[in-house]
């Protein structure tokens, strides 16, 4: 082969790993981004199930409070007809 011959095979190589080298450092670049992307899309779903997490967790220690207090005064109900029943029963014993 002539000078000129490898020269041109030469600059055609050289061609080719450049134009390589582009393509594929803006496919890993656009893939970058990508992933940046979908890791804030991440994050922001994550807080978004955060603030629905506190958000139930804020109703159900509401609910159990309520339960609570319903479950005391129906104790407190409960304690007081049972003594004015003891009171019947022992009024009826003393007759």
């Amino acid at each position: 082969m002539d000078i000129d011959t490898q020269l041109r095979i030469l600059l055609v190589i050289i061609l080719v790993i450049f134009i390589t080298y582009t393509i594929t450092r803006d496919y890993y670049v656009r893939i970058l981004k990508l992933q940046h992307e979908y890791i804030k899309d991440l994050q922001k779903e994550n807080a978004d199930l955060d603030k629905d997490n506190k958000k139930l967790h804020d109703d159900l220690s509401g609910t159990l409070n309520h339960m609570n207090a319903s479950i005391e005064l129906l104790g407190n109900e409960i304690l007081k007809y049972s003594k004015n029943e003891n009171i019947k029963q022992i009024g009826k014993h003393d007759d």
